[in-house]
């Protein structure tokens, strides 16, 4: 039997997206999506250096690790989001910046290159381990703001005149990371 990629990293995904709403937490699964990716870059980096079986079992890592991160990020940003408006708007661009990815690919990815593509693989890398280090930034943003809102620094914003409709601007709202 032949497994594909996409079957492996479905799998993975519906797996991941239930123990992520098991246990509430999103960032360590998006960090382990990327992770997962970047072996698996790092593995098609050196494809001159490893066997052909290897390089199909780093296909699968980045499959699967991109499976992991895509629904489990536009989950976190629905999760952060108060109010439909705004959760809509933000999942709506989430989608679209997403989707420029593929301009990047077409750019990255030269054809004189392949079928090493030390350009395409080494942008990839790079912009996975990027995203790993602004994940983590937001989340000890998020945590500087639930500490601040814990401890009363923003329950100024109750005698404002649209106290009713703050979203995540109310003082009660708690970002989940």
């Amino acid at each position: 039997m032949v497994l594909t990629t996409s079957v492996v990293a479905t799998v993975v995904s519906i797996t991941a997206s239930f123990c992520s709403d098991i246990l509430k937490h999103r960032y360590g699964f998006i960090c382990l999506g990327f992770t997962v990716s970047m072996i698996g870059y790092a593995l098609l980096l050196n494809s001159k250096h490893v066997s052909v079986a290897v390089r199909y079992f780093a296909l699968f890592l980045v499959t699967s690790g991109g499976y992991i991160t895509q629904p489990t990020t536009l989950i976190w940003i629905n999760n952060n989001m108060g109010g439909h408006y705004k959760r809509s708007v933000s999942s709506a661009m989430m989608v679209g910046l997403g989707n420029a990815g593929g301009i990047v690919a077409s750019n990255v990815f030269i054809t004189s290159q392949g079928p090493l593509y030390p350009t395409g693989y080494g942008t990839s890398l790079g912009l996975f381990a990027m995203t790993v280090i602004v994940s983590t930034v937001l989340v000890l943003g998020m945590r500087a703001e639930n500490h601040k809102r814990d401890r009363g620094e923003r329950d100024h914003r109750l005698a404002e005149p649209d106290a009713d409709n703050l979203g995540d601007d109310h003082p009660s709202f708690r970002f989940t990371y």
